[in-house]
């Protein structure tokens, strides 16, 4: 949808779409259609393929997975996470919790159902002790709520990153 959103807004027919479609897919999507999917397709068809292939039981059964079980602990160690900072990491999990919520379909849907899954990850996580303070109404207050709460945590363990601020020497380092 947002594909087709995205080539409506800037003038691309529909016609066009099955050209320009392979720039758009990333990852395990493209791979699939470079060397799965035969040329000359139609964009219907294509999306059908790409569908049939990915929109499996099992699909469904990972997903899920990943929507009852992952927890921040449990993204910050895994191994394409390992060495990251923090306020990344917790990005890198709530933009995976969003891919699940699409992939599980309507009956996971709705901004409570996200609130309360991101909210079950972070409970038991110190770095989010301030946010669990206080339960939130909206998915973006609780995104804020969590980095908030992370920069809290940081500072009290006086890590320091750098700012955007920079002097004639270079960079300023700030904790905050």
């Amino acid at each position: 949808r947002l594909f087709m959103r995205t080539c409506r807004a800037i003038g691309i027919q529909p016609g066009q779409y099955a050209d320009i479609f392979n720039w758009a897919v990333q990852g395990a999507a493209k791979d699939y259609m470079i060397h799965s999917m035969p040329e000359g397709l139609c964009f219907a068809d294509m999306y059908v393929c790409l569908k049939n292939h990915f929109d499996t039981e099992n699909a469904h059964a990972a997903y899920y997975v990943e929507w009852t079980c992952r927890t921040f602990e449990s993204t910050k160690n895994e191994p394409e996470n390992v060495g990251k900072p923090l306020p990344q990491i917790l990005d890198s999990m709530l933009n995976k919790f969003a891919l699940c919520q699409r992939a599980l379909g309507n009956s996971y849907g709705g901004e409570r159902i996200l609130i309360d899954t991101v909210t079950r990850a972070c409970r038991t996580s110190p770095e989010f002790d301030r946010a669990m303070e206080k339960s939130q109404d909206t998915y973006e207050s609780l995104r804020s709520n969590l980095h908030a709460s992370l920069t809290h945590y940081l500072a009290k363990q006086g890590t320091t990153f750098l700012t955007k601020a920079t002097t004639r020497q270079g960079a300023v380092g700030s904790t905050r």
